[in-house]
């Protein structure tokens, strides 16, 4: 056999393998986001958007206790836990 047919050969095969690897990515983090939705009860995109939007809002929360903040975090903190809650219900 010759060598460049057998490296053309590698190549296309390894192409492929390649390329079905990346056509799977899609599909399995769908699956992941989809299972990790079921188990958190978030069945929509309202509320995937609710459950970031209030994490962040708990984590800028507690950033701003951190920083000696009292009245404005407390706020932030219940409207997140609020937007948790409506995410998961």
């Amino acid at each position: 056999m010759d060598e460049a047919t057998e490296a053309g050969g590698i190549a296309q095969s390894s192409g492929e393998a390649v390329g079905g690897f990346l056509s799977g990515i899609p599909s399995t983090l769908s699956d992941f986001f989809a299972g990790i939705g079921k188990g958190a009860g978030v069945n929509g995109m309202f509320d995937w958007a609710a459950l970031v939007i209030g994490i962040a809002l708990l984590l800028g929360a507690a950033r701003g206790i951190r920083r000696g903040r009292i009245v404005g975090p407390i706020v932030s903190g219940f409207i997140a836990v609020g937007l948790m809650g409506w995410a998961v219900s």
